[in-house]
């Protein structure tokens, strides 16, 4: 019942209708903003003896990558390191593990791996029909040439199929944000309540931050959703950390440290966001909790620390609270 009557009081505030517009305004954005400008993303690449044509067949690909070669490996990962190319291939056929990818991170570098892999599958192929077949180049390009036409062709419903926009990010950034302002909100009202200044009040804090989380979670889940390749597990357990952190700052914090804290607390946070590629600074990544969200993408176990470490420290407010409270 109470639980109901704080969901109410907070769909009446001010706060609700900030959260309902940083949804709309995101998924306007993702509606109408596509960030694949061809080229945008650039890709080095570096091969040592023989690579069979695929650093000039990637050199001329028309994709959403653009490739450039580079004369030495050590000039490559100087560049992935100074941000000038987001990543970096480096191919000697002669190894059992012919590729190594240079600057891994949780945005494209899935992708631009499938995008590199699949120039060397068409070179592969070529090489398996012209020995299968016995052909030599000429007869492979003429049977290549008269039987390109009967290969299937697709439909392409989803146009906004290849659409890069950081949805993942923004909604996790505000998600985040939207719970500090929760824990304002509550300590706004202990100061001018008179029931959250009684017993009984500091006993029901647990259900103020979980009522207005639960809010925020089904008014950014629809946008979230629009996404593809969601886990609504991920961004469930991700809510779940919020909810623990939010009453771990309104059992450890007061008003004063935690007006003077959010500001910094919300620029770091946007700032951590540029972090994610620069490898000697992830740890500074994922000290950040609007991030484990996004890693959990990469490797599940982020958000699964994430989750016990804080589980273990509301419980343990949460029994030094009801020790306190019995002894009062």
């Amino acid at each position: 019942m109470k639980f109901l009557i704080f969901v109410k009081r907070y769909v009446k505030t001010p706060l609700f209708v900030i959260v309902c517009l940083c949804s709309l305004i995101l998924c306007f954005l993702y509606q109408n903003s596509d960030l694949t400008v061809p080229g945008n993303i650039k890709i080095g690449v570096y091969a040592q003896g023989v690579d069979d044509g695929l650093t000039e067949k990637l050199l001329a690909k028309n994709s959403y990558f653009k490739y450039y070669k580079y004369d030495s490996l050590s000039s490559l990962q100087d560049n992935v390191k100074k941000k000038k190319i987001s990543y970096g291939f480096s191919i000697d056929l002669s190894k059992k593990v012919p590729f190594t990818l240079y600057g891994s991170d949780d945005k494209f570098s899935e992708v631009a791996k499938e995008d590199f892999y699949s120039t060397y599958f068409e070179i592969l192929s070529e090489k398996y029909t012209m020995d299968l077949l016995k052909l030599n180049k000429d007869e492979y390009q003429k049977m290549f040439d008269s039987q390109i036409g009967r290969t299937y062709k697709f439909k392409y419903v989803d146009s906004d199929i290849s659409k890069i926009f950081p949805l993942r990010e923004s909604s996790a950034l505000l998600l985040f944000i939207s719970m500090l302002l929760l824990c304002l909100d509550y300590f706004i009202i202990t100061d001018r309540s008179e029931f959250f200044a009684t017993f009984a009040g500091r006993k029901n804090k647990a259900l103020f931050v979980l009522s207005g989380m639960a809010v925020n979670f089904f008014v950014f889940l629809p946008t979230t959703l629009l996404g593809k390749s969601v886990s609504i597990l991920n961004f469930a357990i991700y809510s779940v950390i919020l909810l623990l952190f939010a009453f771990i700052i309104v059992s450890v914090l007061d008003r004063d440290i935690f007006i003077k804290s959010m500001p910094i607390v919300v620029m770091m946070s946007v700032i951590s966001l540029f972090l994610t590629g620069i490898q000697s600074l992830r740890w500074a990544y994922l000290l950040f909790p609007s991030n484990s969200y996004v890693a959990s993408y990469t490797s599940f176990l982020t958000i699964v620390v994430y989750l016990v470490i804080l589980s273990i420290v509301a419980i343990l407010l949460r029994f030094k609270n009801q020790l306190s409270m019995k002894n009062m």
